[in-house]
């Protein structure tokens, strides 16, 4: 081709779907997708036992991150969480994901979004020990009306993923508590959420499945691009983080971003 022929980035196929690959990723991480203003949850308001919970909580999470709430128990890490989850509605403020006020929502509006917008996990696992642990997984499927083969489908793909498929038939009360976490992980992304939000997921379990429950998030965040919202007392934790929010007495207390 001459050297003064014009060319343009269409001539460039794979440059281009790549140069608009990479920039829509950085335009997406650069949108906050919660956001709280000024939030604060009083417990028990006008009595004597009145307690404080959050206060005046102000904070930005931009997609894709992996952010950690920590402090000691009491905090406000696990109110803020849940508050964020839809299911804790605060005395004042705003809670905003994807740029909607959370309650300002009709309920069964509140039980869509929830359902197709976040994933939880349990310290408790929350498990149904009464079915299968395929069944488990895909239990919120059920509830969207996702037809049985397709539902078991994902449900297994996911149990595969995470190395479980061997007790898809088993009950809940048959694996080892780092087995049970995995499942309650599977069940977590099973309707595709973009944000995963975890209540102190590896509370319960010994070191070695702590470890690898954690790899498992971190590879999430990763490879699937979801952000993550953890809260733990541990602070072996924390370099898992992008950013770590330290809580105390109900404030935020500062935020750390982790080197890496």
């Amino acid at each position: 081709m001459p050297r003064n022929s014009q060319r343009t980035i269409g001539d460039f196929p794979d440059v281009s779907r790549t140069l608009f690959s990479s920039l829509f990723s950085l335009w997406y991480m650069s949108k906050a997708i919660i956001e709280t203003e000024g939030v604060a949850i009083t417990y028990n308001e006008g009595k004597s036992n009145e307690f404080k919970a959050l206060r005046n909580m102000s904070v930005e999470i931009m997609a894709r991150e992996y952010i950690i709430f920590f402090g000691p128990s009491g905090c406000g890490k696990s109110t803020l969480l849940y508050s964020i989850f839809g299911v804790l509605p605060p005395s004042m403020g705003k809670v905003y994901v994807k740029g909607d006020s959370v309650y300002d929502y009709e309920p069964m509006e509140l039980v869509e979004f929830q359902r197709h917008t976040m994933g939880i996990m349990y310290q408790q696992f929350n498990l149904i020990a009464s079915i299968t642990v395929l069944d488990n997984v895909a239990l919120p499927l059920i509830f969207a009306g996702i037809p049985p083969a397709k539902r078991e489908r994902r449900a297994m793909e996911l149990l595969e993923r995470f190395g479980i498929a061997h007790v898809a038939h088993k009950r809940p009360t048959d694996l080892s508590g780092g087995q049970q976490q995995r499942v309650s992980v599977a069940r977590s992304l099973v309707s595709d959420p973009e944000i995963l939000i975890a209540d102190e997921p590896v509370g319960n379990l010994d070191s070695i499945s702590s470890k690898a429950v954690m790899d498992t998030l971190d590879e999430i965040n990763e490879r699937d691009r979801k952000t993550i919202l953890l809260v733990t007392h541990d602070a072996k934790h924390l370099p898992y983080a992008h950013r770590v929010f330290y809580l105390k007495d109900g404030r935020m207390d500062r935020i750390v971003a982790n080197p890496e």
